[in-house]
């Protein structure tokens, strides 16, 4: 929590008899208005079954929407509804399974964790906050205090970004969500408000809330069964009152603050109170990370046998981002565009010989762009076509460790990001040159210098 001397008493839960209030007032509203959703409803017959099944609805859910998740966990728990299912799984099946939910590290650690709890926690999984923290790789302070709480009843509260817009809302709360002031200090609250006999439910009560009622644009002030208690509305509802009156305004025209200018967790007065977006005045968002912009180029590289289309495929490494996935050859675009094609043709030796690029015919580039969190992706796409027998295709069909030629089928079948989906859509639209216009495709002698002087042709 924040130095006590420093802020206004307002921000936090000091009357026992209010917190009492909103404990219950919380959980009778969620017992008649909460979601059915697959991860509430699972039967389970031992805690550590629940725990399990806890445990990947909160990781899934993880920078993820609710409708999104919903059907994938529903299939996750058909294959893996044991932790010793998810543990003896490859990694391969596991990514495959996640595919299209994106920040694939997530899937990745749950894998490694699982592992752990079957390897060297007897298939138990850790029941206290503190300990699910510290054995288990991926799970935050947030994630191990949602399965203590729901799983095992430990009274612990949570802090995800449902319960800061509540919280913050609630006690006016006005410094940047994501500041340590106000981090520590939503946890402090979240623990002292968290109800003492059922600590799960209102847990989940409190991110309920914030999911369908306090919501971020359009908070349905009205139907929330906390309003009573929250500042944020009372202020709004002080401002209204305050604007029809023709005796209370000051010199300025403006609510007078009724906090202390000098508490750090009070609106600053570089960035004062706006009449017009009510409540949505809190939280308040921190200064936004810059976005990185990377250039890539890709070779949606493919043969045609019997009327099938084969395309080559990469696994990337196993760290960093979108460790472990399949995606198209990609190489960073590091020069002029002249050199596109000589710098994609260079990877494109790692996986294909001299003999099978003897013959290629290299489409006209299209541009695809796709953001990963703080960092943005463009890929500059060449459509190439190669032209070898059946009999190689046969051998290039093998499944290898680093590289491998599928379907279009197998391909959305694997685990590979939203960016390499979009890529494979553009290729679709890169067609062959119009009838009278300069081919690509030409007969190569499988030498550098000849390469070179077809990629660098116009």
């Amino acid at each position: 929590m924040a130095d006590a001397s420093a802020i206004c008493r307002s921000h936090s839960f000091e009357s026992d008899e209010e917190i009492d209030g909103i404990r219950k007032r919380l959980l009778t509203w969620y017992e008649a208005n909460k979601r059915d959703l697959p991860w509430r409803s699972r039967k389970a017959q031992s805690l550590n079954e629940k725990a399990y099944a806890v445990w990947v609805s909160e990781v899934m859910l993880q920078q993820t929407r609710v409708a999104a998740v919903i059907d994938k966990y529903k299939i996750w728990m058909k294959k893996f509804p044991a932790v010793e299912d998810l543990a003896k799984a490859s990694l391969d099946e596991v990514q495959e399974l996640w595919s299209g939910m994106g920040y694939y590290s997530r899937c990745k650690k749950l894998h490694e964790a699982a592992q752990k709890v079957v390897n060297d926690l007897n298939g138990i999984i850790p029941t206290s906050c503190e300990e699910l923290a510290k054995q288990l790789p991926g799970v935050g302070r947030y994630t191990a205090a949602a399965i203590a709480s729901i799983a095992f009843n430990e009274r612990v509260g949570i802090v995800d970004g449902n319960v800061i817009r509540v919280l913050s809302r609630l006690r006016r709360v006005g410094v940047a969500h994501n500041s340590k002031i106000a981090e520590n200090h939503f946890w402090f609250c979240s623990n002292k408000l968290v109800d003492e006999e059922c600590p799960g439910d209102f847990n989940q009560a409190l991110m309920e809330l914030g999911a369908t009622v306090c919501t971020p644009k359009s908070p349905a002030c009205s139907s929330c069964p906390v309003s009573s208690s929250c500042l944020a509305l009372k202020q709004v509802h002080e401002q209204r009152k305050f604007a029809s009156s023709k005796f209370s305004k000051t010199d300025n025209g403006s609510l007078p603050d009724i906090e202390s200018s000098g508490c750090s967790l009070c609106l600053p007065p570089t960035e004062p109170w706006d009449s017009d977006k009510g409540v949505t005045n809190f939280p308040r968002r921190g200064k936004k990370t810059a976005v990185k912009t990377e250039e890539f180029i890709s070779g949606v590289t493919s043969f045609r046998s019997n009327d099938i289309d084969y395309y080559l495929i990469v696994k990337r490494p196993s760290t960093g981002l979108l460790a472990g996935l399949w995606e198209f050859p990609t190489v960073p675009f590091l020069s002029s565009n002249g050199e596109k094609k000589i710098q994609l043709l260079g990877h494109l030796r790692k996986f294909l010989s001299e003999d099978e690029l003897s013959e290629v015919e290299i489409r006209e580039s299209k541009t695809v762009s796709h953001l990963f969190s703080h960092r943005r992706h463009i890929y500059h796409i060449h459509k190439i076509i190669l032209s070898i027998n059946h009999q190689t295709s046969q051998s290039l069909s093998k499944d290898l460790v680093h590289f491998k030629w599928v379907t279009e089928e197998e391909l959305f079948r694997l685990a590979i990001s939203a960016a390499v989906k979009k890529m494979f859509e553009a290729s679709g639209d890169i067609v062959s040159p119009n009838v009278g216009s300069k081919t690509r495709k030409r007969k190569l002698n499988g030498t550098q210098q000849s390469l070179e002087k077809f990629f660098k042709s116009k």
